[in-house]
């Protein structure tokens, strides 16, 4: 679950 978790920060991170 951890990669996925990261994944989505990943995004949120790169929309914000």
């Amino acid at each position: 679950l951890s990669e996925l978790q990261s994944r989505l920060i990943s995004l949120l991170s790169k929309c914000n």
